[in-house]
């Protein structure tokens, strides 16, 4: 039986050939690392600093990232999960160990499975399953493919729910992404996840890996010589060659364009331009659209704001008890460091303060991908139409 993991379904997704990549750490992934096994050795009860600094001192990161460390730790600490209620940490009840940790291994058919580690499990105090996954990076994911996977194995692995709740918590940024599934939801995303997951051991045991252009190209460490990229850069498309009609049915369509042309964006940024003004045609006309088991949306989100820099100034003065020359022309940058001066209830005020006065400049419309619904539903207690589709 072959296993495959979410993070190579998202890779063979993007790019079929990017799986000759071998991952390579850096200073961001060892600074997670760090905090996954700080945060861990909270969840079980133990103390987060200590076990933090010894691992970041065995992957060589900076000291002076410990602030920031810590700052994953508080908003971590401030979603007051209950110890009691957790299942499993690190996925200690996986079923392999591979690179050091255990993984679970979950049979979808007698071909093939999924496998993965899941940081976070636990129960909700209403009786629901929560599947946690810790985020320490400044990129929000795409979509919701790896908590689609960790949804359908926990389905699996620890039988029926009222309903299954996963989180990405990003501590480093502050905020958590949140999905709830049902029966419905999870046999929607069996149906996705299922033909993805034949088609990557086609492809992988075909050992023909196509090359296929996309957004996340110049991070590849094969861009400069894949000779589908180079062909992208070479060909100077122009507007004509990518003008069709914005209507429903050439969606996927528009969306594969736009996305190519972010990968060679230096060199077509009007064509990626035409190919956004269409699929917000289309959503202006449709609304949320739901194609191959994957949800489109736009959504409006702030992205400028106006700030009361006066009265915030003022305020903060009375804090820190010094005039905050770093606010004088307010940045984000300038707000960490006064952030850094101040104690935990001290921060919780500056960001009430900084809150307060401020007003929204403009928005912009920003395009989301989900597998499944945002809200929970009534779940099928006995799971059969799941059981069914795996079946």
């Amino acid at each position: 039986m072959e296993f495959v993991s979410a993070s190579k379904l998202k890779t063979f997704r993007m790019c079929p050939f990017s799986l000759k990549d071998k991952f390579k750490s850096s200073p961001a992934t060892l600074f997670g690392d760090a905090v996954h096994a700080g945060l861990a050795s909270f969840m079980l009860g133990g103390d987060f600093l200590p076990v933090y600094r010894a691992k970041a001192a065995l992957l060589g990161v900076p000291m002076d990232k410990e602030e920031d460390a810590v700052k994953c730790f508080e908003f971590a600490e401030s979603l007051n999960i209950n110890r009691e209620n957790i299942i499993t940490v690190e996925s200690a009840d996986g079923d392999k160990p591979y690179f050091g940790k255990m993984f679970f291994e979950i049979p979808f058919c007698e071909a093939w499975g999924v496998r993965g580690a899941m940081d976070l499990v636990f129960v909700a105090d209403d009786g629901g399953l929560v599947i946690l996954d810790w985020k320490t990076g400044q990129t929000k994911e795409e979509d919701d493919l790896q908590l689609a996977v960790y949804a359908l194995s926990a389905w699996k692995k620890y039988g029926s729910f009222p309903y299954i709740k996963t989180i990405f918590a990003y501590v480093q940024q502050g905020f958590v992404q949140t999905t709830y599934w049902d029966a419905e939801t999870l046999v929607g995303a069996l149906e996705y996840v299922k033909p993805l997951i034949i088609e990557y051991f086609s492809v992988v045991n075909s050992g023909n890996l196509p090359q296929k252009p996309h957004k996340w190209c110049k991070y590849c460490g094969f861009h400069e010589t894949c000779e589908a990229y180079n062909k992208q850069l070479e060909a100077k498309p122009d507007r004509p060659s990518y003008d069709i009609e914005p209507t429903l049915e050439n969606l996927p369509a528009i969306l594969e364009y736009h996305d190519k042309v972010k990968a060679i964006a230096d060199a077509a940024y009007s064509i990626q331009a035409m190919m956004k003004e269409k699929y917000e045609a289309v959503f202006a006309e449709h609304g949320k659209v739901t194609i191959g088991g994957r949800t489109f949306e736009l959504k409006e989100k702030v992205c400028r704001y106006n700030y009361d820099l006066p009265v915030i100034f003022g305020a903060t003065q009375e804090i820190i008890g010094r005039p905050p020359l770093e606010l004088c022309e307010y940045s984000s940058g300038g707000a960490k460091l006064i952030e850094k001066q101040l104690d935990k209830e001290n921060k919780k005020l500056f960001k009430t303060i900084i809150e307060s006065n401020r007003e929204v400049k403009s928005k912009a419309k920003i395009l989301t991908i989900s597998i499944a619904k945002e809200a929970p539903s009534e779940t099928d207690s006995e799971g059969q139409e799941l059981d069914e589709a795996v079946a």
